[in-house]
């Protein structure tokens, strides 16, 4: 067919040509997306970036989260807490805390 050559004339335009050429088993275009690079030791972070700690934090799944000006209340579930040193662990739980 014809329509596959009218498609090359596009591809220069097109952000999906690359896309279509690994399709038909051709190579991408030169500075293409960078999609097909694999992930190496380089790719690595260092650790010196922003990584904070904290010493209490909660985990658990939302069912649903309120505010009435600067009081938060929040239903949780199926989650875990480690408050003080303290793991917690539970299945239902209702939160609240203020803003100020």
């Amino acid at each position: 067919d014809d329509d596959d050559d009218d498609d090359d004339d596009d591809d220069d335009d097109d952000p999906l040509a690359d896309r279509r050429k690994r399709r038909r088993g051709e190579p991408p275009a030169a500075g293409g997306t960078g999609e097909d690079e694999e992930l190496n030791s380089d790719d690595d972070s260092d650790g010196s970036g922003d990584e904070r700690t904290y010493d209490n934090i909660v985990l658990a799944q939302y069912e649903s989260v309120r505010r009435n000006r600067n009081k938060w209340i929040a239903k949780l579930r199926s989650g875990i807490a480690r408050l003080n040193g303290v793991d917690y662990v539970f299945t239902t739980c209702t939160a609240e805390w203020e803003y100020t």
